[in-house]
């Protein structure tokens, strides 16, 4: 992924804290790029598995890191002029809650 990608910076930063420092030999923008390049046999990639979708229909295998140390901060973001409806303000509160303890 392109080094301005938040996917890149949270993947570098994982590896820092493994003490690992590789040199991509690609980079690109889109995960689809990605994707292609693997299928096409230019290499590979370590990915969150939010970006699996995007990646393409690929045939490609997808392996599970035992411990990537890696979160990622999202966000909620609404109308501020516009109430929220009860469905609404009910996710809003459910995705505000702390997570229970062992992860997601």
């Amino acid at each position: 992924m392109a080094p301005s990608s938040s996917v890149r910076r949270i993947t570098d930063a994982a590896f820092a804290r493994a003490g690992l420092s590789p040199r991509p030999l690609y980079e690109c923008a889109q995960p689809a790029t990605l994707g292609a390049s693997i299928a096409a046999g230019l290499g590979i990639s370590a990915l969150p598995l939010s970006c699996r979708p995007m990646v393409g229909a690929h045939d490609l295998e997808w392996h599970t890191l035992d411990d990537p140390l890696s979160h990622r901060v999202i966000g909620i973001a609404h109308l501020s002029a516009r109430s929220l409806s009860p469905a609404a303000q009910a996710m809003m509160a459910a995705l505000s809650a702390p997570a229970p303890m062992g992860g997601p």
